[in-house]
């Protein structure tokens, strides 16, 4: 409808919304509202119409990120070094390609058996890689002491520090990575797979797998392990300052590692949580969304993740898909 007022701006409701009337200073009705019918506004009535907006839109900004998330991943693959892991490495790397192959057919419904099942083979893939890493940091975990102590200073011991950190938290950064494949392959799952128990056993299990890294100590046992080895770091032979040097250098490389860790851990379950969001949504077939409409055309869409209500006033101009 078309809502036309010149005695000032609508009255506002509380709990959101407008009246049909505008106000004075002294609270007195000004003017009522006239509405009209909009021959253009009406075309947008159409339910057909509205729903493939919305299906396309939302349909965009699923893929783009999924899109940015792959993209993401296969960047921070770069970034790993090829120590003895280039057969895992190749596992990770390639489920993300296939991914990011299938994504486009899959949100937009073009999805056959076949697909389905390679997703599933992703799966088993990428668990396999995820308990072999997770046994591979257990043994690093394991170490009594680092070899490599100096006959007269620190420098040995100090390399052998920081190539064990390297090599532990290369582990924790592939293990992440591993993790947040499966979160993919289980988004991508969600758009057909209308086996409810499958849906939320495999959700249970990936956010299982973020909780272990801390749930299991893995990372304070890792942590403490560090510090102990720094704190070794002891020689006659050595100046203060470079004893001192050595061991700051060490522990803010360790310091940066951790915190690293723990925003991707964080980050992966806010994603896992839109997307439960987004899939129990679409299970209950109750979807909210917000339209832009500027002179009769919808010129952008904000997909809301709440099935309740909005209040437009809380909803960014800017954080709507343009069209």
């Amino acid at each position: 409808m078309e809502v036309s007022i010149s005695g000032g701006s609508l009255a506002k409701m509380k709990g959101g919304g407008y009246r049909g009337f505008s106000t004075g200073d002294n609270g007195k009705i000004t003017e009522h509202a006239k509405i009209f019918d909009s021959s253009k506004l009406s075309k947008l009535a159409k339910i057909t119409n509205i729903l493939t907006i919305v299906s396309f839109a939302v349909g965009q900004k699923h893929l783009a990120d999924i899109s940015a998330k792959l993209t993401d991943i296969k960047n921070s693959l770069k970034s790993i070094e090829n120590f003895q892991k280039n057969e895992r490495e190749s596992k990770i790397k390639g489920s993300i390609l296939y991914f990011e192959q299938i994504a486009n057919s899959v949100i937009n419904g073009n999805i056959i058996d076949s697909i389905l099942n390679q997703i599933e083979a992703k799966e088993c893939e990428l668990l396999e890689t995820q308990v072999h890493l997770i046994k591979d940091i257990n043994s690093l975990n394991s170490e009594k002491n680092l070899k490599g102590h100096d006959a007269i200073g620190t420098q040995i011991l100090s390399q052998s520090i920081a190539e064990f950190q390297d090599n532990i938290y290369n582990l924790y950064s592939q293990l992440l990575l591993c993790i947040r494949a499966r979160a993919c392959g289980w988004q991508l799952l969600s758009y057909h797979s209308t086996n409810d128990h499958l849906m939320t056993d495999r959700y249970n299990d990936i956010r299982k797998s973020l909780d272990s890294i801390n749930d299991t100590r893995a990372l304070i046992n890792t942590n403490k392990f560090i510090k102990k080895q720094i704190k070794e770091i002891n020689s006659s032979f050595n100046t203060y300052y470079t004893e001192n040097e050595r061991k700051i250098s060490l522990l803010m490389k360790n310091e940066n590692n951790l915190e690293n860790i723990t925003i991707n851990i964080n980050e992966i379950k806010k994603e896992l949580a839109i997307i439960k969001q987004s899939y129990q949504m679409k299970k209950d077939g109750n979807i909210s969304f917000l339209l832009k409409v500027d002179k009769g055309e919808v010129v952008g869409i904000c997909p809301s993740l709440s099935n309740r209500t909005t209040r437009l006033e809380t909803i960014s101009l800017e954080a709507c898909s343009d069209i």
